[in-house]
Parts: structure tokens; sequence; C-alpha cells
């Protein structure tokens, strides 16, 4: 028995195949800065660092590109460090940030950062 080669899909798999446009069509990226900040917290880590931190915060700039990154040894210490970025950022541009980005998960647990979704 001849099996057809990888490179061929067989004929069900040609019939069944869906064709979805790439993401890079459907969002367009900021362009000018504070338009959208995502942020994510992420940890609990197994191995903490040599401070004790066990958690650590990455808030991102889309239109610079810019990449802020705290180590933090509790996740109630996240909405404090994301304050003080913010307003600096803020000033720094002279404007508001226009759409922060989060999952609004379990990890995001203090009260305020349910006021800024």
């Amino acid at each position: 028995m001849r099996l057809p080669s990888r490179n061929s899909p067989c004929q069900t798999c040609n019939l069944t195949k869906i064709h979805q446009l790439p993401f890079e069509d459907q969002f367009k990226k900021a362009s000018q800065p504070l338009d959208c900040v995502p942020i994510d917290l992420f940890g609990l880590i197994s191995t903490p660092s040599i401070a004790g931190s066990r958690y650590f915060l990455i808030i991102v700039d889309e239109a610079t590109s810019l990449k802020i990154t705290f180590m933090l040894k509790r996740k109630t210490e996240a909405f404090d460090q994301f304050v003080i970025v913010k307003n600096l950022m803020e000033n720094q541009q002279n404007q508001r940030i226009k759409k922060l980005i989060f999952d609004r998960g379990g990890k995001f647990l203090h009260e305020e950062f349910k006021v800024l979704s």
C-alpha cells in the first residue's frame, strides 16, 4: 500500500480546509503614544528571584513598543506600580492613556483595576 506524501493533503482535507484572514489585517497597531497600553501580570513563579519576587508586571505602549517590567513579591503590588508608570507616561506625553487592555482575570485582584476597565 502506497501512502500519499506529507506535502499533499488528502481530498477530504482539501474540501474541509477553512481559510482565515491573518490577524494583522484585522487589527491596526496604535499610531500615537498612549493610544493603546496592554498590561499583564505573570506568576506565581515557582523559583523566586534573589529579592524574593514571584510575579512580574509588564506594561507596553503599543505605538512606541516601550516595554516596562516590574518584579513583584505580591500581586497586590501591581496596582501601585502601574499607577507610578501611568502617571509618568501621561506626564511625559502630556496626554492620558486612551485604551488600557488587560484580561480582567483573577490576577488583577485590586478593586482599582476594576474601575479602570
